[in-house]
């Protein structure tokens, strides 16, 4: 019997990705446990294994195919000694009636929206709703994309888009004849960075608090910690971020009130402290999470990171290891940036940024003196986390941090 292979959904974001390419070619033998092609995702390139055994019949989509939806059909299995021709002719028939069949069950399970062609109601999602609301959108004048007409998140995000993008720009006057312009391509990567971060700063109420941290003390226990690593001959080096990481997670292993996430009807506190590090790429962001940050050690952490940053610049992250995390943290010190505020990484209900360290003069009992400072700031989402709530999960990890013994 005719097997149809589906796209894929490799990650909770993907609509859509790239079929990189076939490993099999139509003809092959296919085992369950063979690697057949590598999908590209919002986030890694990952490998399509079959779970079915067959022949490939035949590839529906070739190879550095870009926009593939997830679900939609790429290939076709035929048992040995089956017709390929007629494989594919009756199966591409079948496709075509399981697509008319769920038609007709979606429209026999939605009566409201059967309703909506005899009288003029506009029927939207409750999230559609309070993101019109609050860009001040009428729905009257959004086309609904969901079923039969229904208008539905994406259909908003896509307005708010517009208006963005229509907004007039003052730019200066000058010569283009002697320039060109260029058009790039948007990767999958940046289609999803871009949606989410639209999604978090139009239904996220976002909040933000600020700190310095006195940092001499901190700066010292390094040079130490590695001096130590380079007389035993070691290649091991503890950054500045490993550190600011492990603060962090142990300061939020002891505030369980703010590992927690919003559940539309219900706050969702998290049982293990994951923390996701923002790493850029050419295409995007990826954030890869490590894992029970208040349990491992300083050294352990380091390792993990250097490990997973690797394997995200390669595109080799599993699902797993991007996707979850109790909190982001996003440092812009190795850029010179001396503080930022970032943007709630959803459904994280708060993200760490961590400027540069520098030197400034600083009030130290009664006296003015020199020291090394570095701003770190938290960017909360109301809904979840209080202000009074962010101030004392913020001074907590800037006493782990001007007190960095603590880490060790």
């Amino acid at each position: 019997m005719p097997i149809t292979l589906l796209m894929p959904a490799l990650s909770p974001t993907m609509t859509e990705g790239t079929l990189g390419r076939w490993l099999k070619q139509e003809g092959d033998q296919v085992e369950p446990g063979d690697i057949i092609a590598e999908i590209e995702t919002d986030k890694a390139t990952m490998e399509f294994e079959a779970v079915d055994s067959g022949i490939l019949a035949k590839i529906i989509v070739p190879s550095n195919t870009v926009g593939v939806k997830v679900n939609s059909a790429i290939a076709i299995l035929a048992e040995e000694g089956e017709d390929i021709d007629q494989v594919i002719n009756s199966t591409l028939s079948h496709d075509q009636a399981i697509e008319v069949t769920v038609e007709k069950a979606t429209e026999g399970s939605h009566n409201e929206y059967v309703k909506q062609a005899n009288d003029t109601r506009i029927f939207a999602s409750p999230l559609a709703k309070n993101i019109a609301s609050q860009n001040d959108i009428k729905l009257s004048q959004v086309t609904g994309t969901g079923p039969y007409g229904r208008i539905v998140k994406d259909d908003i995000l896509a307005v708010i888009d517009k208006k963005v993008n229509n907004q007039a720009v003052i730019v200066p006057i000058i010569n283009t004849t002697a320039q060109e312009t260029k058009t790039l391509p948007i990767s999958t990567m940046r289609k999803v960075t871009a949606q989410r971060l639209l999604e978090s700063k139009t239904t996220i109420p976002h909040f933000y608090l600020t700190v310095e941290c006195n940092l001499s003390r901190f700066i010292q226990l390094r040079k130490d910690i590695n001096a130590n690593y380079a007389a035993t001959n070691s290649m091991k080096k503890i950054s500045v971020n490993d550190m600011v990481i492990r603060a962090i997670g142990m300061a939020l292993g002891e505030m369980p009130s703010v590992n927690t996430i919003w559940g539309g009807d219900k706050i969702i506190q998290l049982s293990t402290v994951d923390i996701s590090v923002a790493v850029a790429l050419e295409d995007g962001l990826i954030t890869p999470i490590v894992r029970d940050v208040h349990s491992k050690s300083l050294s352990a952490i380091s390792d993990e990171i250097k490990a997973l940053v690797k394997k995200a610049k390669e595109g080799q992250l599993r699902s797993d290891e991007f996707q979850g995390g109790s909190i982001t943290v996003s440092n812009l010190g190795m850029y010179n940036i001396d503080s930022f505020l970032a943007i709630i990484n959803p459904p994280q209900s708060s993200i760490i940024s961590v400027g540069g360290i520098s030197k400034k003069p600083i009030v130290i009992q009664d006296e003015i003196k020199i020291a090394s400072v570095m701003s770190i700031g938290i960017s909360c989402d109301h809904r979840v986390i209080d202000g009074a709530l962010a101030a004392q999960f913020i001074n907590k990890i800037k006493n782990y941090l001007e007190n960095p013994l603590s880490l060790i």
